[in-house]
């Protein structure tokens, strides 16, 4: 869901969005469920011996994927040039193929493209089966600007159904080990 007014408009009991971080706290009417950690990923032949760069300034040489549209501000962990000023990147930020949106930018990446900045719930799977692969060490993780949250109407807020299925999805969500 893209707004509060599309869910409604749907007539949703319960809803799983993503959401700035500030509205993710939890109330009587949602709880917090992940928060992700972006990182720069690419498939591993695209780096040196398929592992993570000891010098971070080759990330200036390699085919950059982009996500989103241009001079949208989706936070700074989404900007190459903030990532490129952490990493000590002095290469200038290459155009590369742009996306509308990241599950698209990681399928690109899949495809030997380039390197995306990828959210950790989307790459966990194939992170763990070695098609893709950290591009720089997770030291340089940056915390989304956004959370998953499960969030329910007030009027359901004793309703006991609602109320057993969320602490099902908030328990699974501990569960899960790439939080």
């Amino acid at each position: 869901m893209e707004s509060d007014v599309q869910a409604r408009a749907l007539d949703l009991d319960v809803q799983i969005r993503w959401i700035p971080k500030a509205g993710a706290r939890t109330t009587s009417t949602q709880r917090l469920l992940f928060d992700e950690m972006v990182f720069p990923v690419a498939i591993p032949s695209l780096l040196p011996r398929g592992r993570p760069l000891r010098e971070p300034h080759v990330l200036g040489t390699l085919p950059i994927l982009h996500k989103g549209l241009v001079g949208r501000n989706d936070g700074a962990e989404w900007s190459w040039p903030v990532w490129f000023e952490r990493l000590g990147v002095t290469a200038p930020v290459q155009g590369g193929l742009r996306f509308d949106n990241l599950g698209t930018a990681i399928t690109a990446a899949l495809q030997g493209s380039g390197v995306v900045l990828a959210r950790s719930l989307l790459v966990h799977d194939a992170l763990a089966e070695k098609r893709l692969c950290r591009v720089v060490s997770s030291n340089w993780d940056m915390t989304s600007s956004k959370a998953h949250i499960i969030r329910w109407p007030a009027a359901l807020a004793n309703d006991r159904r609602v109320a057993l299925f969320v602490d099902w999805v908030v328990k699974e969500a501990t569960r899960t080990p790439f939080r």
